[in-house]
């Protein structure tokens, strides 16, 4: 099991050394299926409305999941999958946003933090 937090690095349970915490790249070590679950939260400004996305992208950048919401001021993104790896493949979560204004994710009073977590089944 691994539970990474962005901003404030509250990086557990990773006994395998999987996920490297300076980029935010988890690479499975062993083949398998792997539930794996991110948030952001969008910091709220009250006026900033368009579209957020979330998604898992694999060292091929490819999209494997992908969550969009469209709108609101104040909000979180997540995604929920399971997925398999060879034990070679390499993912990362990316998020971005379509407001047209700048928009914090995590670490903000308003909008707490980012979780990555993955667990091999």
């Amino acid at each position: 099991m691994l539970h990474a937090k962005g901003k404030g690095h509250d990086h557990k349970n990773d006994t395998r050394g999987e996920y490297e915490l300076s980029t935010g790249v988890f690479t499975p070590s062993q083949a398998g299926y792997y539930v794996i679950m991110a948030t952001v939260d969008w910091e709220d400004n009250n006026t900033n409305t368009g579209v957020r996305r979330i998604a898992l992208v694999n060292n091929l950048n490819t999209i494997v999941e992908e969550s969009s919401e469209d709108g609101d001021t104040e909000m979180t993104s997540s995604i929920h999958t399971v997925i398999y790896s060879d034990g070679t493949d390499s993912y990362r979560i990316q998020a971005w946003q379509g407001t047209g204004f700048t928009q914090n994710i995590g670490g903000t009073t308003t909008a707490p933090g980012c979780v990555f977590a993955a667990y091999r089944l």
